[in-house]
């Protein structure tokens, strides 16, 4: 899903940064100080999302400060990027085709929370049938026009 694209100037798309998953409340004080909470988005999120996309041609840009469970927004979107806390001109610099984007996932994004459930907490790695595994991504040349996923 990570793949290359090019945007014709012309195009109708729609951009969508998405960054916050569902709310949990704090359990104990020491939940203040990591981020935990739910791993999914919200459906009515979800929903709004695939409203958009079966609108008009969507790329996702995600912001990853831990793993998410995304399936339903991985298929709902032309193109998916994982971003790990740039800046919005960059995202729209990669889109525009301005430079070689080059990353790799440092965990992996399960393809469901039951998956997630079943991971053990201290085994990295171990989520069953990822939906992008550890070291997923991408890595191409600006003027390779392949749009190979060499991850």
């Amino acid at each position: 899903m990570l793949e290359k694209f090019k945007l014709d100037p012309s195009a109708k798309v729609k951009t969508l940064s998405k960054g916050e998953r569902a709310k949990a409340e704090l359990l104990t004080a020491l939940d203040s100080q990591f981020h935990s909470g739910a791993l999914t988005f919200e459906t009515e999120e979800i929903e709004r999302l695939t409203h958009i996309r079966n609108t008009v041609p969507t790329i996702v840009d995600i912001y990853l400060d831990r793993a998410a469970v995304i399936p339903e927004i991985a298929e709902n979107c032309e193109v998916l990027i994982a971003n790990f806390g740039t800046t919005d001109s960059v995202v729209l610099e990669l889109i525009r085709g301005e430079f070689a984007p080059t990353g790799r996932l440092p965990f992996e994004i399960p393809s469901s929370m039951a998956a997630v459930e079943k991971q053990f907490e201290d085994v990295p790695f171990d989520s069953i049938d990822p939906l992008f595994p550890f070291g997923h991504g991408l890595t191409y040349d600006i003027h390779d026009s392949s749009g190979a996923d060499n991850g």
